[in-house]
Parts: structure tokens; sequence; C-alpha cells
């Protein structure tokens, strides 16, 4: 009970105070066929979406950036250091460059379809497909992403069918032939397993698209999703969504050893260009060497020249330290100018050789590698920009001064300081020849040649073993990017997911029909029971009258239909209650009036006054709704006579007096509509023509005009002792209660009691179901009184199967 409880207040909080626990069963009920209606669209959208949605797959592959460098034993670590930006590499990756050149090794030139049943999803056919198309030529770019039908007829011919320019054509050629039109050269061969088993490929309904390359990139490009899984170790990840699973894992395969080897070509091309400068120092020494030897031995031969006194040798000794001092200036004099040349000449400056040890460059290395930082920048931006773009313009211009600055800082003055030195140590080198010239000619001579001859073997020698430390460090460079996980085949798309979309189908169709239910709860506005009268009005209750089980065109009488009916027995709790309103002596009069047409006010009227007459009672019924006529039509007379020519004098109200089936119940009709009904209503005639009648009848029943539309009833009720207000169940609205109230409080009418008519109609059937129906004081039907079982031949109604799912067996 606790917990009934505690549900029952949670929805009275949410639906608010007037919460009606029958209400929103009722509501159940009634929205439980659109709930399964909902989840049925819902069940076969969401059936429907998965049957004709392609699947998507999604692969990925993780790459990571070494710590560790290698080659640095050889003093070239300078080579092999890499860019710390991930964002960059991130950016490589995904560009148009990259992708294009992983393309190259993937067979996507051709995309190959087979067509679905339903002609609506196809199968693409990826390395799987029972024949290859091989293009020689596009001439018309018209034909890119077009489906061009294929139809195998045997192993030697088919037919080409495809539709551009809004025209059909269809071609019938033969396979491993080129054939040419307007639109392209292609050839068209079967695969060896398909050409064994052409039978099972006759008549399938294939088709193949030949792919724009540069769509082909862009659409590539948007698929991949590369993302830094830890920044810190600088961990990536690189993602790839496609229909074919096979093709998304081969595309991140391709992509991934790439930008490996695009990254190895990256740190080679240092080397390569510092390689290409000694090779080419090399070529030129080797010359000169080999001139000197010619030289030196036609000297010997010609001058028979033998080995050179002490004192030459001493000479020498200092003549080859400034040589050497000399050589290292020469050397750096040439690397200065093969570099100045070098950045002065050269376009992309992203690798600027830094391998070659040059008298205080080392002050200016900051200019280099700045400068090699933005050409990597600018190149990154050309990558998806071109090159007007401001950006890349800027970068030009930072590069352009940092050239100047780099050239007057360093080339011009360390080359004149170089020259300096050269100029200084020439001094000294002519000092030690003179010395020489003391020296026999053809010795001197010899010393010279041989000097100059061990300067540039000397000189020689080093560019060898430069040669060789470079060769070997760019055998030894390798990609900083190594492979951490491979992409593999996925097995289940990515999207859609069957599981959420059954479960998110299923949720969204409870949470319509709750708020379908909600929604209807929250807009109900119609009375449906007792409770709601007695909670928000003050008027006494008179009773309710049940629905009766027959469809009726018009009011008539139903009580002496079947004395035991539930519907008598309820219009004999209205009898009985009006004693309690008034008791007195003597004639009495009943109105009966409503808020607006429909409400049930005639069917009231003649019913209460039958159940009268079964008391050996006069009773007669006036039709004072001249607007608009009802008992005429009841009891189907003529109304060319009533209530609005006896008022008017025209006519006697004894000649206009109806008798109907029932005993002693008598009734005048409207009459002819007049132009004044009110007028005639509250006119002296009407008081006199009252009092004649409660000379002949007992009960005098007024059948008024709905109080909601005109004011005539409101004096009828004023006079009547016995004012009856009828509402309909689940047909009036909730605002008509505050009617009644106003009848009392400004009009008056104190003795007004009300009467909820067609209970068991719509919403308020659930509602008494539940707990019968309740009656005036004391008097009960249902769980407090007779019960339905006395009354069995009425109210037999035929339950549908989806109520009976909320309905409690007792």
């Amino acid at each position: 009970m606790s917990r009934g409880n505690s549900i029952l207040s949670i929805l009275q909080n949410f639906l608010g105070k007037d919460f009606n626990l029958s209400l929103l069963v009722s509501i159940i009920r009634k929205t439980f066929g659109w709930f399964l209606l909902i989840l049925f669209i819902t069940v076969l959208s969401v059936w429907l979406f998965l049957r004709y949605t392609q699947p998507i797959y999604e692969t990925s592959s993780e790459i990571i950036q070494k710590t560790e460098k290698t080659a640095q034993i050889l003093g070239t670590d300078e080579l092999l250091r890499g860019d710390d930006d991930v964002s960059r590499e991130i950016q490589i990756i995904r560009s148009r460059l990259l992708v294009a050149r992983a393309l190259e090794h993937l067979p996507l030139d051709v995309r190959y379809f087979k067509e679905g049943r339903t002609r609506v999803v196809h199968s693409e056919l990826y390395r799987s497909s029972p024949f290859t198309i091989t293009i020689d030529e596009i001439k018309d770019p018209a034909i890119y992403e077009r489906e061009i039908y294929i139809n195998i007829i045997d192993r030697n011919t088919f037919t080409l069918e495809y539709e551009i320019n809004r025209n059909r054509i269809r071609e019938t050629l033969s396979f491993d032939r080129f054939f040419e039109n307007n639109y392209f050269i292609l050839k068209a061969s079967l695969t060896e397993s398909a050409a064994e088993q052409i039978h099972s490929h006759v008549g399938e309904p294939y088709f193949f698209i030949l792919e724009n390359r540069e769509q082909l990139i862009s659409r590539v490009s948007r698929n991949i999703q590369v993302s830094a899984i830890n920044p810190r170790t600088k961990t990536l990840q690189i993602k790839y969504s496609d229909n074919h699973p096979q093709k998304a894992k081969e595309i991140v395969e391709t992509l991934t050893k790439e930008y490996i080897n695009y990254d190895l070509e990256r740190k080679q091309e240092s080397a390569s260009q510092i390689l290409n400068f000694l090779n080419n120092q090399i070529d030129v020494f080797s010359d000169d060497l080999a001139q000197f030897q010619d030289t030196i031995k036609k000297f010997r031969i010609e001058n028979r020249y033998l080995n050179p006194t002490d004192e030459v040798q001493m000479v020498m000794g200092r003549l080859n330290r400034v040589e050497n001092m000399m050589l290292e200036l020469s050397f750096n004099l040439q690397a200065i100018e093969w570099l100045e040349n070098y950045i002065s000449g050269q376009e992309d400056l992203s690798s600027i050789p830094k391998g070659i040890n040059i008298a205080n460059l080392e002050q200016y290395t900051h200019y280099l590698e700045a400068i090699s930082d933005l050409e990597k920048e600018k190149n990154a931006l050309l990558l998806n920009v071109k090159s007007n773009h401001p950006q890349v313009l800027l970068i030009e211009e930072n590069i352009e001064m940092l050239k100047r600055e780099l050239f007057e800082n360093f080339f011009t003055g360390q080359g004149d300081m170089l020259e300096f030195q050269e100029a200084y140590f020439n001094k000294i080198y002519q000092q030690n020849i003179s010395a020489l010239l003391n020296i026999p000619e053809k010795e001197a001579e010899f010393s010279r040649l041989s000097r100059q001859y061990e300067i540039k073997e000397r000189f020689f020698n080093v560019l060898l073993d430069k040669q060789a430390e470079y060769n070997i460090a760019k055998e030894g460079i390798v990609s900083d990017f190594v492979i951490l996980r491979q992409p593999r085949v996925p097995s289940n798309p990515i999207f859609p997911n069957p599981l959420l979309l059954w479960s998110g189908g299923i949720i969204l169709s409870l949470i319509a029909g709750i708020i379908i239910i909600v929604l209807r709860y929250l807009m109900h506005n119609t009375i449906i029971s007792m409770d709601e009268i007695k909670r928000n009005s003050k008027v006494a209750i008179l009773g309710a009258i049940p629905s009766h089980k027959k469809k009726m065109q018009t009011s008539e009488v139903v009580v002496d239909q079947n004395p035991k009916s539930l519907i008598s027995e309820a219009f004999r709790s209205l009898r009985a209650n009006l004693q309690f309103i008034e008791n007195v002596e003597g004639p009495k009069t009943i109105a009966v009036t409503s808020t607006i047409s429909g409400e049930g006010k005639t069917f009231i009227a003649l019913n209460i006054a039958a159940i009268m007459c079964f008391l050996e009672k006069k009773v007669i019924v006036l039709d004072l709704d001249m607007r608009r006529p009802r008992l005429a039509r009841a009891f189907n007379v003529a109304n060319e006579k009533g209530m609005s020519t006896i008022l008017i004098e025209k006519d006697n109200w004894k000649d206009c007096l109806n008798k109907s089936g029932t005993k002693n119940l008598d009734f005048l009709t409207s009459g002819p509509p007049p132009p004044n009904p009110s007028e005639l209503i509250l006119s002296k005639q009407f008081d006199s023509l009252i009092e004649e009648l409660k000379k002949e009848y007992d009960y005098i029943v007024f059948d008024t005009p709905p109080v909601g539309i005109v004011t005539d009833a409101l004096e009828v009720l004023k006079k009547a002792n016995y004012p009856i207000y009828v509402v309909r169940a689940d047909y009036s609205n909730k605002n008509f209660i505050s009617n009644l109230d106003k009848l009392i409080d400004e009009n008056h009418i104190n003795k007004l009691s009300v009467v909820l008519n067609d209970v068991g109609r719509g919403v308020s059937g659930y509602y008494y179901g539940y707990g019968g129906y309740g009656y005036g004081y004391g008097y009960g039907y249902g769980a407090g009184g007779y019960g339905y079982g006395y009354y069995s031949d009425d109210l037999v109604q035929s339950v549908p199967w989806y109520r009976k799912i909320f309905t409690k067996k007792s």
C-alpha cells in the first residue's frame, strides 16, 4: 500500500492536485491502440532502415614517434632532428598530397557493384568482381561517377548500357579488347575464376563507376580521421570509414605506410643534398690530383730530381703548417660560397644541410633553423591552399627577411674575415717561399709541386671520409614513426547499430505513448464524475443517469420500456431525491435546463415526467425552447400550434394539448418559432397559463432553452419548485460547473440541483466501472447499491480485447 500511495502522490504532483486515477486508466485504455500503432510504425521504420541502409565499417591504425635517434655515433644527429609538432603531422596525413600518393597503390579508379533485388541497396565488389576494367583514356569527364551496367553474355561478349546527357547508350562488345567511343577508351576482362564459372555470372546485374581522381581524393580525405591519442608520447590514430570493410582496411594500411615513407624521404633529403656537394668536390679534386701526379712525374724525369736537403725540410715544415691553415680557410670559403649559392638558388629550404663544418656557423644556426621551419610550415600549408594565399605570402616574406639578415650578418662578414685571414697567411707563405729562393731552383720547384700535391691529396681524403660518413648515415636513417597497431578488417559495422535502433525505437514509442497519454489527460476538459462537480461547486447533487443501451435519434421516454432496468431505477432515484429539495403539498413545477444543446435536458425532462406518472400523478411537459423545438420531434407530432400561439392568445392551451403514449402524461409543443421568445416567457400570459395548468396537473415540467446560449430559462428556473441543471458525462465542459454557482449566487436560484446525464459514456464509463454509480443522498447503484447483476438487461456492452488488459478480474 505504501508503494501504491507513493506512486499516486508522484502522479498527483506531476499531473496536479486534482489527479484522477480512473481518468488516467481510461485514457491509457483508449490510447493503447495508438501506442500499438506507433510501435508498429516504429518497428517497421527500423526494419526498413536496417534493410535498406548500407552499413558503414570503420578501422584504424596507431603509430608512435620514437624518442631515440640513430646514426649519432657518426656525429650526424642533426640530420635526424624531426618535427615535434603533432598537429602538423596530423595535417600532413590528411592532406591531399599524401592521400593521392596512397591511392596510387590501390585499385580505386574503378568501383564495381552488383545491383540488389530492390535496386535500392547495392553490394560493392571490391577485389571480388568477376571482371576488371582497364582504362586507357577518358575523353569526356561527364562519364565520371555514372553507373555503367555490364551484362555478361558468354566468355567472349558482353553488353554495356549507360545513360549520359539524357541518351541511353547500349553497346555489344568483346572481352580483352580495347574499345573506343566518344567518352572513353577502355577494356573489360573476365577473371580466371569468373571464366571458369561463367554460367553463374551470365545475366547478373553488375555495373561499375569510373572514379574522378580529384573527387576520389576529396571523398577519401573527408572520411579520414587523424587524432592524437597521447600528445605527450606523440601517438597518433588514423581512422577511416567505408561501406566495404576490406577497402577501409587497405586505405588505412596504405596511408600509414605512405606516411612513414614520406617521413623517411624528408629525413633523407638533407643527407642527399650534402652528398651531392661532396660528390661534386671529389670529382673536381680527383682531376686535380691526376694532373699533379703527371706534372711531378714529368719533372722528376726531365730534371732527374732526388730528395731535398735538411734545410728544405725545415722550411717545408713551416710552410706545411701555414698551408694547413690556408687549406682550412679555403675549405671554409668554398663551403660558405656553396651554402650561400644553395640558399640563394634553392626554392624549397625546408631541409637546409646542417652537417658542414664552417667556422663560426654555429652562431648563426638559428637563422637556418628558422628558415627551415618556415619552409616546412609553408609546405604544409600548400597542401591545402594555393600559393597566393595571404598566409603563404606572409611566410615567404619572413623567409626573405631572415635570408637578408643571414647574408648581412654571416656570409658578408664571415667571408670578409676569412679573406683577411687568407691574405695574412699568404703573406707568411710568401715569406717562407722567399726563404726557399736560396735553395736550388730544381729542388724548390719539386718541393712546391710536392706541397701542392700533398695539400690536394689531404683535402681529397677529407672529402672521401665525409662521403663515407654521410653514405653510412643515410643508410641508417629511418622514420621517426613506427606502427603500433596495424588496421584490421572490421567485422561489425559502426552504423547502423541494430541494438541501439531497436531499443531506441521501442523507448521512443514508449515515450511517445506516455506523452500522448499525458497530453490527453491534461487536455481532457469534460465532466466525467460527480466528484468533479462536488469539488468545484456547492450545488446540490440530484443524481446520475446512466447511458441508454440503444442510440436514440431524438429524446424519448425510456422508463416505461423496462421498469427493472438500471436507467428506470436511476430516474426513480431522482424522483425520490426531489423530496429532499422541497416536500410541500400541492402542484409543483420542475424546470430542466443545461448549458448548451446536446446535454440531454429534453430527455431528462421527459423521463422525470414519465416517472412521476408511475405514482398516479398527472404530469404535463411544456416545451419552452421555442428556438429549437424538441418535443414535437420526440413524439412525432405537428408543431403548428403550441406555447408560442398560446402565449399570444391565439390558441387555447386545451386545443394545443397532446397526449403521449404514457398514462397521465401530456405535453405542449413549442409552436411556431416566434421573434421574441424571451418576452413571451416573461409575460403575464405565461404566469396565467401556469396557474391554470396547476389546477389540472400535479407536476408541470418545463423543458427550457440552454442558459449558456440564451437567458430565457432564468426566470423559469427562479419560479420553479425544482430547478434542475443537466450536465452530460464526457461531453459537458468542466468550465460549465462555474455556471452552477453563478446561478445560485448571482441569480438567486437557491434550490438548483444538478443531474449528471449519460454516465457510462466514454471516459465516464471507465470511471464508474471502478466505483459504481452513486446517486443523491444515499441511493447507490453498482458497488454501493443494487449492482449490475439485478439489472442484467441494460448496459451489457462488449469490451474490446485491448481494454481487457487493464480490467481487473474479481
